[in-house]
């Protein structure tokens, strides 16, 4: 992808995020705590985790497991690009399956699954994929795990965002000093203002 098409993607994408927090499609975590323990899925670059041990991990039973891997809950959707340019899907199906398993041994039972999906995210960035792909491909994420990995274990979908998409919002300048945080959407929701956003730029 040229250097041109890449800013106007990520132009775009921002646009799209900002107009999700701005009708409350995208809902920042404001729980003070998450009930029991939750096995999550997520990217594991150390560069983000101080802000999502700020604006989410503390809310979260000690008891929870993390599952890092490049990509996140992107890797549950059978479709995605990286599935079909390299194989993850049995690998990250294999280390949930295997967490669930290791926790239970110790009378551990999880709550609830939480799949996160980033802006920026290196895996979306190699494949050009816009923000609405990545959701779009959250939303089929959701939908394999509830039918093929686990149908018992609540499905939670997370969205960590750097700031630089945030600029101006009320939700950043609340955070001051954050380089990302991290929002909670429906799925429902989710498809249908991925089903009826216009960009306003593209529709000039």
């Amino acid at each position: 992808m040229s250097g041109r098409k890449s800013i106007e993607r990520v132009a775009s994408s921002c646009r799209f995020i900002r107009e999700a927090i701005v009708e409350e499609v995208l809902r920042p975590v404001s729980v003070p705590a998450l009930p029991g323990p939750h096995l999550v899925l997520a990217c594991g670059d150390f560069t983000q985790l101080p802000d999502r041990l700020i604006h989410y991990w503390e809310r979260v039973s000690p008891e929870s497991q993390l599952i890092g891997m490049h990509g996140g809950a992107l890797l549950l959707d059978p479709a995605s690009p990286e599935n079909q340019a390299h194989h993850q899907l049995d690998a990250v199906v294999y280390q949930i399956r295997k967490g669930i398993a290791a926790k239970a041994r110790h009378g551990v039972r999880f709550s609830g699954f939480d799949g996160f999906v980033d802006w920026h995210c290196g895996v979306a960035d190699e494949h050009g994929m816009s923000v609405q792909r990545v959701f779009s491909s959250a939303l089929r994420a959701e939908d394999y795990f509830s039918a093929e990995v686990a149908p018992d274990l609540p499905y939670s979908q997370l969205f960590y965002c750097g700031t630089q998409c945030l600029h101006g919002l009320s939700v950043a300048l609340e955070h001051p000093q954050a380089k990302g945080l991290t929002f909670t959407f429906n799925t429902e929701e989710m498809a249908l203002f991925l089903e009826t956003y216009r960009d306003p730029v593209v529709e000039q």
